[in-house]
């Protein structure tokens, strides 16, 4: 902490799983840091569960897709809401409440307004139009920002050679973490695996597959039913877990007609996500974009080997032919082809998931995300002259 300077910081982002989901664990250790914590997002469960856990939220619609009008709304708001509060810091997350919340910030005179590249919005195989608007919101929202920060070093260089600075330089690294003593395999004895897999309608010995994300056309989704239907038969099964955004009735019906009712379950948004890796034998993400995906983090830290698409991030976090394997995007015959090795090699799973789970505690416990960010926090604090 800066010379024990109570500092307020104001989280800001599109919707409240953001805060429940990524930012939680954050935010509680900066609280007993000694840092002063609140949240803004739009209205949604998520407000309840935060002010259980002591922290002041502030609902404000922010729209995910460009609305002018509504946006406009939701900048005045925020505006207006800094003004009253007047934090020492406001952090904004998601790339549109990124843009919304520092112009605010800006506006309402904040000291320090920093922001969190989860994944640039702009990715391989976006319409040119498109990823130009991007890139311009970016550099927009970047010129307004004291500091950025990044979770993937990827994203550094697309910054650096597109221009997007802060106004104290370039992005700086953070990278992504997760708690490792949540996610790890020890935890789960034999018998408490038994009655997961019980409590998920599965048997003993049937072999799992997992993907986490969301059901949206950016996940895959479609590649990946196709790719288990090219999978021998046997005692497997596929667990799809992620919160639906448009497109599990069409998911459904591509399992109906390739014959899959019995081997795919759809089991939608899930607060239970280390028990359902504690039974999973392969980790699956079939995505088109990613910025660094926790899921995969998730299983690798339980020891689960992960395929993955050769996407931004994803390939950040999978060592092809060591942690996992990583193919390409929009190949579901070689993607099952990835699935079908480790299905039938056990050793191969082992080896990969002891592996994958030494690179975690190296790279990616989120204690040492936690120390970057505090750092970051004082340098910028300590700039604006506090005491």
């Amino acid at each position: 902490m800066v010379t024990n300077y109570r500092a307020k910081i104001v989280h800001v982002s599109t919707v409240g799983i953001t805060g429940t989901k990524l930012l939680l664990p954050q935010c509680t250790y900066f609280r007993e840091k000694g840092f002063e914590i609140s949240f803004v997002f739009s209205p949604g469960p998520e407000a309840q569960i935060l002010r259980e856990r002591g922290f002041t939220v502030k609902e404000i619609k922010i729209e995910r897709a460009i609305n002018p009008l509504q946006d406009l709304i939701s900048i005045r708001s925020l505006r207006n809401y800094f003004c009253q509060l007047r934090p020492d810091i406001v952090h904004t997350h998601t790339s549109k409440a990124g843009l919304a919340g520092r112009l605010s910030a800006w506006l309402s005179g904040v000291p320090v307004i920093v922001h969190t590249v989860h994944g640039f919005p702009f990715h391989e195989g976006m319409p040119r139009v498109k990823t130009r608007l991007y890139q311009t919101m970016e550099k927009l929202g970047a010129s307004l920002s004291t500091a950025i920060l990044t979770q993937s070093k990827e994203d550094i260089d697309n910054a650096d050679r597109l221009g997007i600075r802060s106004k104290t330089g370039d992005l700086i690294h953070i990278g992504n973490g997760v708690d490792t003593n949540e996610f790890n395999p020890k935890r789960f004895t034999k018998e408490r695996q038994l009655d997961i897999k019980r409590k998920l309608g599965l048997k003993p010995g049937t072999l799992v597959l997992t993907t986490i994300a969301r059901v949206n056309p950016l996940k895959g989704y479609g590649d990946l039913i196709g790719a288990v239907a090219k999978l021998p038969k046997g005692d497997w099964q596929l667990l799809c877990v992620g919160e639906d955004e448009g497109q599990e009735a069409k998911i459904k019906n591509k399992i109906k007609q390739l014959s899959l009712g019995d081997k795919v379950n759809i089991l939608g948004k899930r607060d239970d996500i280390a028990e359902i890796l504690s039974v999973s034998d392969i980790y699956i993400l079939a995505s088109y974009r990613e910025g660094i995906p926790r899921s995969a983090i998730e299983a690798q830290a339980m020891e689960i080997p992960a395929v993955v698409t050769n996407v931004r991030g994803s390939r950040e976090v999978v060592v092809d032919g060591q942690t996992g394997f990583i193919i390409p995007p929009h190949e579901p015959e070689i993607l099952a082809g990835a699935i079908g090795k480790l299905m039938e090699n056990a050793e191969i799973r082992i080896k990969f998931g002891k592996a994958g789970r030494r690179r975690v505690l190296e790279e990616f416990n989120e204690n040492k995300v936690f120390e970057r960010i505090m750092r970051e926090y004082e340098r910028l604090l300590v700039g604006k002259g506090y005491p």
